[in-house]
């Protein structure tokens, strides 16, 4: 994909349209493709719609295909059997390059700059996968107090184009790989990561990290639905690792500590309804403790 320009998305639905959003800015999208029965004239976003059967027709070596589905394997083997045999994969707002040998080698397209602060500055980076409504709040409310207040979700939609939500960060980033997240943030001067509810694989990347990282898992049932041991080592990781965890209640708290232990963990009982003061102190609290990862 290294110095392409024109690709063609593998769905329409949730995977493909943040895959749109993510790479509209860096590539010509020509096409959408979707198994459904279609008429010539879909289109989304503007952009033509077009069948499997019509994807032979119209596939070139200089187009790259971006499979944006769960069922990428078995999209991989139809493409293999027209032909088709170079191909990318977004998983989770990654992307990965399906080299000759069957290899995927993550590939990243963002360059950001590392964040340089002044000395009197203090900067929180926000981090989650598809951004909230309650992200949004804490940043705002954050930024009252003086803070500048940043954002990386992995997952891009349109909600984050727009000037009501965007005007409230001072930087908004998106990566590939997992390695461009933990280069940018470790060589940027955040002086908190806040991750939101997010315990798999956002949260356990910036743990490679040397920053202060909170655990905000604000939604209870997040505590005990994990559907695999893969997704449950995550959320362990991320419950146990971090510097300082946020519960919505004392009930969801006293949920964890069963769960993974955290005696010796700081940890805030904290909703928006609460002071905004309140998190500010236990950002400051868990600054001063010592990174041991």
């Amino acid at each position: 994909m290294v110095g392409m320009k024109k690709i063609i998305i593998w769905d329409t639905g949730f995977y493909g349209q943040y895959t749109y959003y993510k790479m509209k800015s860096l590539f010509e999208i020509l096409y959408f493709v979707d198994n459904k029965e279609i008429s010539n004239e879909t289109e989304l976003f503007g952009i033509p719609v077009i069948s499997e059967k019509k994807l032979k027709d119209v596939y070139t070596s200089e187009m790259d295909i971006v499979i944006s589905n769960e069922n990428y394997f078995e999209i991989s083997s139809r493409l293999i059997a027209m032909g088709i045999r170079e191909y990318y994969v977004m998983m989770e707002g990654l992307l990965y390059d399906n080299s000759a040998n069957g290899t995927m080698i993550p590939i990243e397209f963002s360059r950001y700059p590392y964040l340089s602060k002044k000395k009197e500055e203090k900067n929180i980076l926000f981090i989650q996968n598809i951004v909230c409504a309650r992200t949004h709040k804490i940043a705002k409310l954050v930024k009252t107090l003086g803070y500048k207040v940043y954002l990386l979700s992995m997952i891009k939609t349109s909600e984050i184009e727009d000037k009501d939500i965007s005007y409230i960060y001072d930087g908004i980033y998106t990566f590939y790989t997992a390695d461009g997240i933990v280069n940018f943030i470790e060589n940027s001067d955040f002086d908190m990561i806040h991750s939101i509810c997010d315990s798999n694989i956002l949260t356990n990347t910036v743990l490679l990290t040397t920053k202060p990282i909170i655990f905000d898992s604000y939604k209870k049932r997040e505590l005990w639905e994990s559907d695999s041991v893969e997704n449950r080592v995550l959320e362990y990781l991320a419950n146990t690792q971090c510097d300082g965890n946020i519960y919505s209640s004392q009930d969801a708290a006293k949920i964890a500590k069963e769960n993974y232990g955290l005696e010796d963990k700081e940890i805030l009982i904290w909703d928006t309804n609460n002071s905004i003061k309140e998190l500010v102190s236990f950002y400051q609290r868990i600054r001063k403790r010592k990174v041991t990862r």
